[in-house]
């Protein structure tokens, strides 16, 4: 019924690879200024499209990423 977050914005893809490194580079910024560093113009869309492109929260993305290392 509802459209995928990601296929409504053209660069929603671009723009969350974008943020994805912006979450592992910069980690003493919130997830909020990782989204709007990535061009997402409020911080419930960020959120709500990072997670329809990779399965995971913003933050469920950087806490796997420390996790890892």
């Amino acid at each position: 019924m509802f459209a995928d977050p990601a296929s409504r914005e053209p660069d929603g893809r671009v723009m969350v690879r974008r943020a994805e490194r912006l979450l592992l580079d910069l980690p003493a910024l919130s997830v909020e200024e990782i989204g709007f560093r990535g061009g997402f113009e409020s911080a419930t869309y960020f959120r709500r499209v990072f997670r329809a492109v990779t399965g995971v929260s913003p933050s469920e993305y950087r806490a796997a990423a420390r996790s890892a290392l």
